[in-house]
């Protein structure tokens, strides 16, 4: 099937951009991902909110130190400020939830909604602190990759041409081949050929998300499945070139890939801070849709997220698309009730910046 697609359309380039985020999403260990979150969300809020009066470089007010891990567990007057085997009775959670009129931090104001939100994500989440104590020796750190060596890692190398394997395969196709060297280099032999109709289900699946119906739920199904069913029916009746052709012709393919890539771009209608609602994400969304059912030059598609209110030319209904596009910037999930509002500018470029190198890059 790729082998019919143009490399430079946003079917193919599409396919390539959400394979290399997913690599990157499922690169990342579940540790790395709450260190992400404790650095981004968790550790500024310590700082700003409870250091001042619970660090070692500061004071110790009540004995307790908040700059490390062990200084979660061994606490302070009150004992350990975290129960890991319960945590809504942590003393840290029962003191930014102000239960106790004894028991109240930050004691001259209560933490935001948002913030608490931060907390509450952490400790469920098993409150997980890289920090070790300031008296500790240092630990040996893995060092990041050395400019002079990002050549030679495989994914900063040149691509280069590679002559295609010599197999005898039926299909004679050069992906085919690729794949059975590499089969036969790792000692695997390659699976059982399945059926046409088999064949023609997972293609329909890949790419509208649907299973075919089958004729004898028919009788229970609405008309709406009975057409679904007709239209299926219809595709089966046809070589499989043409089923590729016809399915990337239909709305439903847009309709499924678009799904793919708002995962990538973060895309929802509302912000988890008291579910404020983004009334016009749909247009973002049929945007996206619009632009895998034309095959949009992948080039094309990624200045007009980036840039798209900056680029000049075009007719007035270009410029309004290309002003939507560039909506996908602006809807991460930001916390909009930051009172200090250079904080809340400099939080949403580091959102921005975050999504465009997973998406675009494809790394953090």
């Amino acid at each position: 099937m790729i082998c019919r697609l143009a490399s430079n359309t946003i079917r193919a380039g599409g396919f390539l951009c959400l394979f290399l985020v997913r690599v990157l999403c499922l690169s990342q260990s579940e540790d790395d991902q709450q260190n992400q979150f404790f650095e981004k969300s968790v550790r500024p809020l310590l700082v700003a909110r409870c250091l001042e009066c619970h660090s070692k470089e500061t004071e110790t007010n009540g004995g307790l130190s908040l700059d490390s891990k062990s200084g979660w567990s061994i606490g302070g007057d009150s004992g350990p400020a975290i129960n890991a085997s319960d945590w809504q009775n942590s003393l840290l959670w029962r003191a930014v939830e102000y239960r106790n009129p004894k028991l109240q931090m930050p004691p001259d104001s209560k933490l935001s909604d948002a913030e608490k939100e931060v907390i509450r994500i952490w400790l469920s989440s098993g409150a997980f602190d890289p920090r070790e104590s300031p008296d500790a020796p240092p630990s040996k750190k893995s060092a990041a990759l050395a400019v002079s060596e990002a050549q030679t890692h495989w994914a900063y190398r040149r691509p280069s041409e590679s002559s295609v394997p010599t197999h005898s395969l039926p299909s004679g196709n050069a992906i085919d081949a690729f794949l059975a060297n590499g089969q036969s280099m790792a000692g695997i032999a390659p699976s059982d050929r399945v059926s046409p109709s088999i064949l023609k289900q997972r293609l329909l699946i890949d790419l509208h998300g649907l299973r075919p119906l089958h004729t004898d739920d028919l009788s229970s199904e609405t008309n709406r499945c009975a057409e679904l069913e007709s239209t299926e029916r219809k595709h089966f009746e046809l070589q499989y070139g043409e089923l590729v052709d016809s399915l990337l012709a239909s709305p439903r393919f847009g309709e499924r890939f678009a799904r793919h890539w708002m995962d990538a771009v973060r895309f929802a209608e509302s912000i988890t801070l008291r579910g404020f609602v983004l009334p016009d994400a749909w247009r973002y969304r049929n945007y996206v849709i619009a632009t895998f059912n034309e095959d949009k030059p992948i080039s094309e598609f990624i200045r007009e997220q980036i840039a798209g209110d900056l680029m000049q030319g075009g007719t007035l209904e270009e410029r309004q698309r290309r002003l939507i596009a560039t909506t996908a910037l602006a809807l991460g999930d930001t916390n909009l009730e930051e009172q200090d509002k250079k904080q809340l500018e400099m939080d949403y470029v580091d959102e921005q910046l975050d999504m465009i190198g997973k998406v675009f890059l494809a790394q953090t």
